[in-house]
Parts: structure tokens; C-alpha cells; sequence
């Protein structure tokens, strides 16, 4: 008779549920998806999301359904001023950007602020501002200056170009190219 090995222990969360017999950490997403299958979770969420069309007016942002028309949520950026918002989205995150030089990050779903940051262009900045979200990191610019800023709120870094503060500053990386609003 051969000796049986004993189970190995399974981290938090693996194994079986109780009643769906699926994996604990399994969730339904509709139309008889589950999270373990080929898109994942990440992924189907993002297509259900993916709905949503963007308004930026007078500080204020609001995002509609982009078949009906519905306004889904709305929200008041304080401190962005009354004038143009630049926008972006990751299709998980918002940034926008103020004429005051006010940085927000939102939830893109829920459209729930996340945080806000003074970015540190001059009060006056020439320009309209270029924003990205890439992976983990928001890039706010303008006026010859680069803010970089982690999804959790905090400044990475900042990087001044002298000398290149008096014209709109176009962000590139492999793959992307991110202009100035309005542009």
C-alpha cells in the first residue's frame, strides 16, 4: 500500500466554494461569465464599463451613458475653477485637470474622487495642460513642466524644462502620444 502525502496547505482564498463548487475568489459578471474564465474578471469589468462618455464643464464633470444619453454620475471638482477641464481615462481611473493647476484622480465607475493635489506649475501657467494615465501613474504637464503622480495621490516626481515653459507640451512614450487639450 502506498503512503498518501499529506494535502498541501492552499493559500487564503484558493480552493473550492461552498455551494458553486467554482473557486472561492470567483464572481459572476453576468451573461454566465465567471471571473476564472478566459477574459478574467479585470476584463469583462472594463467592457461593461467602457460605456460611459466623459463631460468636463465650468468644474464640473459628469459622465453619461454613451447609448442612451443618461447621465450616470456627477461630480464637482473643487478648486478646478469654472474654465476647461483636460481629461483622461484608463477606463478604471479619471484625471482631470484644472485651470488652477488642481490635479484629481476619480473612480471611472462610481465616478468617486479619489483625491486632489495642487500640481506645481506656476499660478499663471502658459498652455493648456496634457494628461496620461499609464499603468500606475498619472502625468499632469504643462508649460515646460512634468508632474508625476502615483494612483494613490502621492508626487513621484517633477521635472522642469528650462527654457520650454512658453508652449504646449506633448507627452510621448512607446506606443502613445498624448497632446494637449484642444489640440
Amino acid at each position: 500500500m502506498l503512503a498518501r502525502s499529506p494535502a498541501r496547505p492552499r493559500p487564503p482564498g484558493e480552493g473550492r466554494g461552498r455551494r458553486s463548487g467554482r473557486g472561492a475568489g470567483a464572481r459572476d459578471v453576468g451573461r454566465g461569465f465567471c471571473a476564472e474564465g478566459v477574459l478574467g474578471f479585470r476584463a469583462m469589468y472594463r467592457a461593461q464599463l467602457e460605456r460611459l462618455l466623459l463631460v468636463g464643464v465650468g468644474g464640473h464633470l459628469a459622465a453619461l451613458d454613451r447609448e442612451s444619453g443618461r447621465e450616470v454620475w456627477r461630480q464637482r471638482l473643487e478648486g478646478a475653477g469654472a474654465e476647461e477641464l483636460a481629461l483622461t481615462t484608463d477606463g478604471f481611473h479619471v484625471a482631470a485637470f484644472g485651470a488652477r493647476n488642481v490635479l484629481f484622480c476619480l473612480d471611472y465607475a462610481p465616478g468617486e474622487l479619489r483625491w486632489r493635489r495642487m500640481t506645481s506649475h506656476a499660478p499663471n501657467a502658459l498652455g493648456r495642460p496634457t494628461l496620461a494615465i499609464d499603468g500606475d501613474r498619472v502625468y499632469a504637464a504643462r508649460a515646460g513642466l512634468v508632474d508625476c503622480f502615483a494612483l494613490d495621490g502621492r508626487c513621484l516626481w517633477t521635472q522642469a524644462l528650462p527654457g520650454l515653459d512658453a508652449a504646449a507640451v506633448v507627452l510621448a512614450w512607446p506606443h502613445r502620444t498624448v497632446t494637449p487639450a484642444g489640440r
